[in-house]
């Protein structure tokens, strides 16, 4: 009588939180599933009476409601996400549970009520339990995709910090010039010179410039796309990376080729003479 006892006023709880939620079920399907198995969690906890058993009625007419609900969601779903993205510029395409827009999968989680983010074809994790809402997804992809495309972008001076960053690698790496080095390797440089005064002078976290993989991978895309890929009269060439290394982070980066989603990997990046 004692445990029944502690355990109905957290129950009483449980109850009165669902019921708000159900108040707006459509927008809180999910989070009335959570909540429910909450509240079957500590009535399990009651013994056998007849009150028990009527609230177990209960749970079990809530469950097939809350059922009928995630279909509903689900048939309702992709309508107002594909309206959402398109007011951002994104077209919606796929089946569930994966979906592109763009640059970006999305992978949709129902029964978590939760969705994944990722760059190209799940290439690189942008974003993982976003809730399962239109606003919040196209949200989460639009702000991801106006970092990326900065107002800032100058092909020219990209590529010289390309150039310089394969420059250093050779030189550590005592390549002969003109030689191929590890596209990974270039971006680790150029992660260091886009570094500002500051980060040199004082070289901590809170100075540190982020320049990431994907970042990387959608500079090159927007080179190939300005056809600037001459330094110091020498040409940039980017080798496709074998099937095995596409697998391998340290071996392989992924660059779109349009703005749909398609890409390639590659491995090896080097500068040779024009017409060499």
């Amino acid at each position: 009588m004692q445990r029944e006892a502690r355990l109905i006023r957290p129950l009483a709880r449980r109850f009165s939180e669902y019921d708000k939620l159900a108040q707006a079920a459509s927008a809180n399907t999910y989070r009335m599933e959570r909540a429910l198995a909450d509240f079957q969690r500590l009535l399990s906890g009651f013994s056998d009476t007849a009150d028990r058993r009527q609230m177990l009625d209960w749970c079990a007419e809530q469950q097939h409601r809350i059922h009928g609900l995630k279909e509903e969601f689900r048939f309702n779903f992709g309508a107002e996400l594909r309206s959402a993205l398109a007011g951002q510029g994104f077209l919606l395409v796929g089946q569930f549970p994966t979906l592109r827009a763009g640059l970006y999968t999305l992978r949709l989680d129902f029964d978590a009520g939760s969705a994944g983010i990722y760059w190209g074809p799940e290439v690189e994790t942008i974003r993982t339990r976003v809730p399962l809402a239109s606003e919040a997804i196209t949200r989460a992809v639009a702000d991801f995709d106006r970092n990326l495309r900065s107002p800032e972008f100058h092909p020219e001076g990209l590529l010289a910090l390309v150039y310089q960053g394969y420059q250093r690698e050779c030189l550590a790496q005592h390549i002969p010039d003109a030689g191929r080095v590890l596209l990974t390797a270039v971006l680790r440089e150029v992660a260091f010179l886009v570094q500002t005064k500051r980060f040199g002078i004082n070289p901590v976290r809170g100075n540190f410039r982020d320049y990431s993989r994907i970042q990387f991978g959608f500079d090159l895309f927007r080179l190939k796309q300005f056809e600037c890929l001459r330094a110091k009269g020498r040409q940039m060439h980017m080798a496709v990376a074998t099937f095995d290394s596409t697998t391998d982070r340290a071996k392989a980066l992924w660059v779109p080729d349009n703005e749909q989603g398609e890409g390639t990997y590659y491995s090896y990046l080097s500068f040779a003479a024009e017409g060499a």
